[in-house]
């Protein structure tokens, strides 16, 4: 049973995401294009060109797109699929670790499901983001390091080594991967030249050749040199700004991971004595008092000044599930994501989640099996927070990059929830629930955005150049990024040129809106409306294709 026990939630989550209908969805969402255009580029050219826009080293991502396209074709669904092979292979090694970290059968499950349905992966898996494929490869080198941690063969070792370096050429943050293994040894005081060697020579040579490759070869993109480097360094050189927007993500982070965690936490909810009793096998440990009491205070003062969430931009919006892209935002049907008391409840239940979660985290140096399993948990949790970390002292912060702290945290949940007194009725109720929420929201962004296209071509049908219709960044991105940024180039050293200068080269002449063009005044003309279904209203909505100044 065992062995098989993950079957269930990949089950579930394949029922889901074919419920969505993927297939019908042939254009890009956000970033997809970023990474699509080199995909066809090296296809049709067999040159490996990487964006101007995309931050990632993302070299291995495009390979894996291309590999699909070489198979079954070039187009976003198959790229859209591509992606959901690889989450549906991160669910898989995930349960592999949860049972490798001594999780019971029935909670790994229920961790698998908690990270299947939570409103990121779950998103992030119907697109061509690098975000869902590089989690996978960072699950899979983490699941091949704690094999070797848990048995003596050379193997896994290398298998891991292999692994952090396709990790790393789809996304830099993968460097951190081997530094966590690295200070694992060390703090158990087994580190020495030799492992230190052996633990970076693979990791160190795909370190090596790409770099030498893309400083020597490829040549810098905008994104390497404005917005990695610079945008960091800029975010590092004002130490009062720098600590503020410390502390608002890390406060930030705290609510929104919470609420992630609801559906695991949530079978604490009748037993939360049991961490302050003195005979209870979950009794908190030292210092865990201290740090309940701080977050409480902290949370309360944080919740007074910034309001209710969400406090994090990108993809968890008062508007639904993903990035909005389309203008006229207060005229899109948004249903419960839009209501003030659905927000007030979630604040709520997230400070009481990530309450729930210090607490079993404090009491895990007394459950049964903990010493048997420290080392891999605390793996895991180096891995997690070495990322998360480097994520706080960028430029931008977006929610989509707290996706590398749910293994540890789920992790933290399971492992505690299958040795004190929960209810995994309660936790299944509460994954019902946010597989619901996560689901609907998806289903609306599909929704949305195939209208948006929609609406983009009728408009280009009209004999408006595709480059002139401002329909959000995926759009105008897609028509015009690559094109405008050639010629700043042309224009400029990379470092002068401005994040969003590219879109000022061109005039537009239509746009797409949520609301109709009479709330534009005069000089707006109706070009299409697309009306599309969507799980948060009855009524449906509408994305409106309009002209600007046609007079």
């Amino acid at each position: 049973m065992k062995k098989y026990a993950v079957l269930p939630p990949i089950f579930l989550y394949l029922l889901a995401i074919l419920a969505l209908r993927p297939w019908q969805f042939n254009f890009p969402l956000n970033d997809d294009w970023a990474y699509a255009i080199p995909v066809n580029n090296l296809l049709n050219e067999g040159k490996l060109i990487l964006s101007s826009a995309a931050s990632a080293t993302q070299i291995t991502h495009i390979l894996w797109g291309a590999l699909w396209s070489k198979i079954f074709g070039f187009s976003f669904i198959v790229l859209r699929f591509s992606t959901l092979a690889l989450a549906s292979g991160a669910l898989v090694i995930f349960y592999r670790i949860l049972a490798e970290c001594g999780v019971a059968p029935l909670y790994a499950m229920l961790g698998v499901l908690c990270l299947a349905f939570n409103p990121l992966f779950f998103l992030l898996g119907n697109s061509f983001m690098s975000d869902v494929p590089y989690f996978f490869w960072m699950l899979l080198s983490v699941y091949f390091y704690l094999r070797h941690i848990r048995t003596p063969a050379k193997s896994w070792f290398w298998f891991a080594s292999v692994t952090v370096s396709v990790a790393y050429l789809l996304r830099q943050i993968g460097i951190f991967i081997p530094l966590a293994y690295s200070f694992l040894l060390f703090s158990q005081r087994r580190l020495n030249i030799k492992e230190f060697l052996k633990i970076w020579i693979l990791p160190a040579l795909a370190i090596s050749a790409h770099l030498i490759w893309f400083n020597y070869f490829h040549g810098p993109t905008w994104a390497s040199a404005n917005y990695v480097v610079t945008g960091t360094l800029r975010h590092l050189s004002n130490p009062l700004v720098l600590f503020s927007d410390t502390i608002n993500r890390l406060m930030a982070s705290s609510f929104e991971t919470g609420f992630f965690l609801l559906p695991l936490t949530i079978g604490c909810i009748f037993h939360m004595r049991q961490f302050f009793k003195k005979k209870s096998p979950a009794k908190l440990g030292a210092g865990a008092d201290l740090a309940l009491v701080l977050f409480a205070g902290s949370a309360l003062v944080y919740v007074l000044v910034e309001g209710r969430m969400p406090h994090l931009e990108n993809n968890i919006m008062t508007t639904g599930i993903g990035v909005l892209t389309v203008a006229g935002a207060q005229a899109k049907p948004s249903g419960i994501f839009a209501e003030k008391w659905f927000w007030h409840i979630v604040t709520f239940a997230s400070v009481v989640s990530t309450f729930i979660f210090i607490a079993a985290a404090g009491s895990l140096r007394k459950l049964a099996q903990y010493a048997e399993h420290k080392k891999e948990i605390f793996f895991v949790f180096y891995v997690c927070m070495a990322q998360f970390a480097f994520s706080l002292a960028g430029g931008k912060f977006f929610d989509r990059y707290l996706i590398v702290l749910l293994p540890w945290m789920i992790l933290t949940m399971t492992f505690a929830l299958s040795r004190i007194q929960s209810s995994h009725r309660v936790c299944l109720a509460g994954l019902t629930l946010m597989a619901a929420l996560s689901f609907a929201g998806v289903k609306d962004y599909l929704a949305w955005n195939n209208a948006k296209w929609k609406a983009g071509f009728m408009a280009a049908e009209t004999k408006i150049p595709s480059r002139e219709i401002a329909n959000g960044w995926d759009w105008n991105a897609y028509y015009t990024y690559e094109e405008s940024m050639t010629k700043l180039k042309s224009l400029k050293p990379l470092r002068m040129i401005g994040e969003w200068e590219w879109q000022k080269l061109v005039n537009y002449q239509a746009i797409t809106s949520f609301a109709a063009p009479a709330s534009y005044g005069k000089g707006y003309a109706e070009i299409a409306a697309v009306h599309y279904d969507t799980p948060l209203s009855s009524a449906g909505g509408i994305v409106y294709a309009i002209k600007i100044n046609p007079e």
